[in-house]
C-alpha cells in the first residue's frame, strides 16, 4: 500500500501491538487478577460456560480459543486485549469518516488513545476491555441504520448489540442511549426495522438471560455490591449529591483532558450544530450525563473503572462541533507527541513496576516461586510436575 496516509496508520497500529502486546509479553512476570479470572473460567466446559457469578461469559469463550493458538496465557490475553482495542479504533475510525476528511478523525484517534485505560489498562484482558469493540460498534452500526436504513445493518446493530451484552451487562448504558435517540429521531420508513434489531439481540442475549434467572441474577447482585446499591443511606439524598459529585470528581480528568490537547494542537474554527453532530455529541457525552443522573436519583457509587466506554467518541465529538482545523504538519506533531505519551506512560509503567518491591499480581516473582516449588517438591521425593503452570 503506497498511500503515506494509510501507511503512517499501519506504522501506528503495528507500534501499538508492539509497545502493548508484545514486548509486555517478553517482560512481564504475573497477569492482573481479572485476567486470571477469566484465564480460570476457560476451565469450564464450554457447553457449561453461559455465564459466572461476576460476568456473562463471551471473554472466556474467546480466550478459550485464543489459549490453543498463543504459546502462553500471557500472550493470549496482551493479543485479545490489543485486539480488542484496535477492533474500537476501527469502529470509531468509520464513525469519523461519515462526516469528517481522514486527518481529523486520525486526530481524534489518537487523543483518544492516550486515556490510561486504552494503555495501560490494556495490559488485562477483562470485561471492560471486552466490552469496547461492542460499545463502538453499536454505536457506528446505529447511525447506519437510521440513515441508510438498510436492513443489514439494522441487522449488524442486533448481532453486536447482543454480543455486547455477553461480553458484559454495562452495555446496556450505550443501548438505552442508542434506544431513546432512535425514538426521538424515529420515521416511518424505518418500519419493522429497528423490532428486527431488537429481536436478533435479545435471542443472541437470550441464553445467559435464562441463566441469569436460573442462577437468581449473581451477576446482577454482584454489580449491586460493588456500586454499594444496599448502603444504608440510600434514601438521604445528601449522600445522593456526595456520590454524583464523587463520580463526577473521578470521571471529569477523561472527559475533558483529550478535548483540552485537541483544543491545544488543533486550531478552533466555528462552532456549530447539525443532525451529525447531534449523534456524536449523543455518543460523546450522553452515556457520561445518563450515568451522573443514575447516581444521584438512586445514590449509587459508581465505580471508576465502569465508565472505561463513554468517552470512546467524546475528542470525536468535540473536533466535528468545533470544527477543528487539523493541517498535515500539526497532524504531524501529534503522532510525534502521542508517540512520546505512549513510551514514556509505558517506561514510567515498567520502571516503576520493576523497581518496586511491592509484591502484587502484576510484579511477583512467578518463575522464581515455581523453581523453587519444584525444587521443595523434588526434595520431599514428590515428582515434579510435568506441566508448569503458564504465566
Amino acid at each position: 500500500m503506497n498511500n503515506p496516509k494509510y501507511n503512517k496508520i499501519i506504522m501506528l497500529i503495528l507500534g501499538y501491538i508492539l509497545l502493548w502486546a508484545v514486548i509486555p509479553s517478553l517482560f512481564l512476570q504475573g497477569m492482573f487478577t481479572d485476567s486470571a479470572d477469566n484465564i480460570s473460567w476457560t476451565t469450564i466446559p464450554l457447553v457449561d460456560l453461559l455465564g459466572t457469578f461476576k460476568h456473562p461469559a463471551l471473554g472466556a469463550w474467546v480466550l478459550k480459543f485464543a489459549l490453543k493458538i498463543t504459546p502462553t496465557s500471557l500472550s493470549a490475553i496482551l493479543l485479545l486485549s490489543a485486539s480488542c482495542i484496535l477492533i474500537t479504533y476501527f469502529y470509531i475510525y468509520k464513525l469519523g469518516r461519515e462526516f469528517l476528511p481522514k486527518e481529523k478523525v486520525l486526530f481524534a484517534i489518537l487523543f483518544t488513545s492516550t486515556l490510561y485505560y486504552l494503555n495501560v489498562r490494556s495490559l488485562q484482558y477483562n470485561q471492560n476491555i471486552i466490552m469496547l469493540p461492542f460499545w463502538s460498534a453499536a454505536v457506528f452500526y446505529t447511525y447506519k441504520s437510521i440513515n441508510t436504513n438498510l436492513r443489514k445493518y439494522w441487522v449488524y446493530l442486533g448481532i453486536v448489540c447482543g454480543l455486547g451484552m455477553l461480553a458484559k451487562y454495562e452495555i446496556a448504558v450505550i443501548i438505552l442511549v442508542l434506544a431513546i435517540y432512535l425514538i426521538f429521531n424515529y420515521k416511518k420508513s424505518y418500519n419493522a426495522n429497528p423490532l428486527i434489531a431488537a429481536a436478533i439481540g435479545l435471542f443472541i442475549f437470550s441464553p445467559n438471560l435464562v441463566w441469569l434467572i436460573q442462577h437468581d441474577f449473581l451477576p446482577i447482585n454482584y454489580m449491586g455490591m460493588r456500586a454499594d446499591i444496599d448502603a444504608p443511606d440510600g434514601n438521604n439524598w445528601l449522600m445522593h449529591l456526595i456520590n454524583s459529585l464523587n463520580y463526577f470528581k473521578d470521571q471529569i480528568g477523561l472527559l475533558i483532558y483529550p478535548i483540552i490537547l485537541a483544543a491545544l494542537f488543533g486550531k478552533l474554527g466555528k462552532f456549530k450544530i447539525n443532525k451529525d453532530n447531534k449523534f456524536s455529541l449523543m455518543a460523546g457525552f450522553a452515556p457520561f450525563i445518563l450515568v451522573f443522573l443514575i447516581s444521584f436519583l438512586f445514590g449509587i457509587k459508581i465505580p471508576a473503572e465502569w465508565s472505561y466506554p463513554f468517552y470512546l467518541f467524546t475528542t470525536l465529538a468535540f473536533i466535528q462541533v468545533c470544527n477543528i482545523e487539523v493541517t498535515p504538519k500539526r497532524l504531524n506533531i501529534v503522532i510525534g507527541f502521542v508517540i512520546f505519551v505512549h513510551v514514556c506512560i509505558f517506561s514510567v509503567y515498567f520502571i516503576t513496576m520493576f523497581c518496586s518491591h511491592k509484591i502484587s499480581s502484576i510484579n511477583i516473582p512467578a518463575e522464581a516461586i515455581g523453581k523453587q516449588t519444584a525444587k521443595y517438591l523434588s526434595l520431599i521425593h514428590i515428582s515434579e510436575p510435568t506441566r508448569q503452570a503458564e504465566i
